[in-house]
């Protein structure tokens, strides 16, 4: 019940996205995300007779409760935290169950990406730049790419080149990321969404 009541007071709360809003709480947003989806919560809606009873019970928003924090956190700041809530599953064994709903959720996380405020309007913190390097960084890792330097060329508005080269060095000790190379394709997958 935590998760569906947590739902619905950040949809009256968020009713317009405000960048940055759930930065300071994000880590328990998440746990409790975490528990509603993954955790013993999910598995006693099921068990329970009174489920069928309560609309609480018969219904699991944290998916969406999950792209209505995506989309109001400062991306480039917390856009890692939010995703290694289901980077750390990927990092073991799992069920097909448990593969979809990770699934699920980088779906519902690139969904509220995308309605992101500095996501989409320049003058906030955010910047087409730091989609690209975070996307680059995801495949990256989760393709194992051996490649030390990413170069991005600025392009005007125009679409024609300005000449500026921006050189980003990335190590192996800037990994954002580490996942089983059995579910690395989920990463790439979810970066290639965002872009």
């Amino acid at each position: 019940m935590l998760g569906y009541t947590l739902n619905f007071v950040l949809s009256k709360f968020l009713m317009d996205p405000i960048c940055g809003k759930l930065d300071y709480c994000l880590e328990d947003l998440l746990s409790v995300i975490e528990n509603d989806i993954l955790g013993d919560v999910f598995e006693h809606k099921k068990v329970d007779k009174f489920a069928a009873k309560k609309k609480e019970t018969r219904k699991q928003k944290s998916f969406e409760t999950l792209k209505l924090v995506a989309q109001s956190i400062t991306f480039r700041t917390h856009a890692v935290q939010l995703l290694s809530l289901v980077t750390v599953h990927l990092q073991k064994q799992l069920t097909p169950k448990l593969k979809s709903k990770l699934e699920n959720m980088l779906d519902h996380i690139a969904v509220g990406i995308g309605l992101n405020p500095s996501s989409i309007r320049l003058n906030y913190s955010f910047n087409q730049t730091e989609l690209f390097i975070l996307v680059y960084q995801l495949i990256k890792d989760g393709t194992g790419d051996e490649n030390q330097g990413l170069q991005i060329t600025q392009i005007s508005k125009a679409g024609k080149r300005d000449g500026d080269t921006v050189y980003i060095q990335m190590t192996d000790s800037d990994r954002l990321i580490n996942v089983d190379p059995r579910y690395s394709h989920l990463v790439t997958s979810f970066a290639l969404g965002l872009l």
